[in-house]
């Protein structure tokens, strides 16, 4: 095709080149670029980063009281930060002496790592021996003793680790073993990329680290339930089965029931002189209605009776607070 444009065609097609721009007053593309790294692909949106970290931060709070109330002292977990590295990174980032705890679940048909500070494990047992913990000793492997000493803040650890995550999705983790070499252990390949979540606990005036590493196969099947929009569809039912659990406690709960016969008041004197065959005078007339108590509070007004072989209370009205205040006080 040899059509040569005209400047009006030229003109007019520089005018819809420029319209599809987006600019500002001053002329600069307002389109912000955003960098992206091949190496290191965020699999994991910002939305849902924001989500684990909502469930890491109940996992924290809730850790910490539980350690102020078994070492008596005061005791705080703080969630620092969140990443996505390569697991090869994240072991390669571990000390050579760790406290490595596998925890796995069928779930999301893998394990995840909870890392510990050699120095917080040691520091726990001397507590939890009845030590002072004032003298911090070097970190070194983990003993088998010291292993079961720490072993019910561990499987705390763990339930409430289930716990934070029930109301998203039901991980179930289990745990399944104990490394202090992070080559020993192998839960992903080396080019899998992971979820870290990066704690610090602060006792006293130590400072202790704590990351919990989650892989990317793992929380896959969760990713879905991430999303803002599931997260408040997931906590309205966790709030609705809440309700309706306690609802079905309640309706099944027992209450004791007491139909009196009167009341009469007696002086200590007069209490003390009872015999066998005194009658007492009961201030209720023959066919008053008797009083219901439920819970030790007066509910209903009836009259007794049988039913065949059996005693019983007809309810003849409930008692209403204002129109009989002296129930108020009973």
């Amino acid at each position: 095709m040899n059509k040569i444009l005209s400047q009006d065609e030229i003109n007019q097609l520089l005018n819809s080149y420029k319209s599809q721009r987006t600019t500002d007053s001053t002329g600069e593309d307002l389109r912000e670029i955003q960098p992206y790294d091949f190496k290191h692909p965020e699999r994991i949106s910002k939305d849902m980063m924001r989500s684990m970290r909502t469930i890491h931060e109940g996992l924290a709070r809730s850790m910490g009281t539980h350690l102020s109330s078994t070492m008596r002292q005061m005791v705080e977990i703080n969630l620092l930060s969140m990443d996505q590295v390569t697991y090869a990174e994240y072991t390669m980032s571990l000390p050579e002496m760790s406290c490595l705890f596998v925890l796995s679940t069928e779930k999301g048909g893998g394990s995840v790592i909870v890392e510990l500070a050699p120095q917080f494990v040691l520091y726990m047992v001397d507590r939890l021996l009845g030590g002072t913990g004032d003298v911090l000793t070097e970190p070194r492997e983990i003993t088998v003793i010291e292993q079961n000493v720490i072993s019910r803040m561990v499987n705390q650890l763990v339930l409430t680790l289930n716990e934070a995550w029930s109301m998203i999705f039901p991980m179930e983790f289990v745990r399944e073993s104990f490394e202090s070499n992070p080559q020993f252990v192998q839960i992903a390949p080396a080019s899998e990329t992971v979820a870290v979540v990066f704690f610090e606990i602060r006792v006293k005036a130590y400072t202790f680290p704590m990351n919990i590493c989650i892989p990317y196969f793992v929380l896959e099947p969760v990713l879905p339930y991430l999303t803002q929009g599931r997260r408040l569809s997931m906590e309205r039912r966790g709030d609705r089965e809440l309700q309706a659990t306690i609802a079905h406690k309640i309706l099944c709960g027992e209450l004791e029931l007491k139909a009196l016969l009167g009341r009469v008041n007696l002086s200590l004197e007069d209490f003390l002189s009872l015999r066998e065959g005194d009658v007492l005078t009961l201030p209720n007339r023959e066919r008053e209605e008797l009083e219901l108590e439920v819970g030790e509070k007066v509910k209903f007004l009836g009259r007794p009776g049988r039913m065949g072989q059996r005693k019983g209370f007809r309810i003849t009205r409930p008692v209403d607070l204002l129109e009989d205040p002296i129930y108020n006080e009973k």
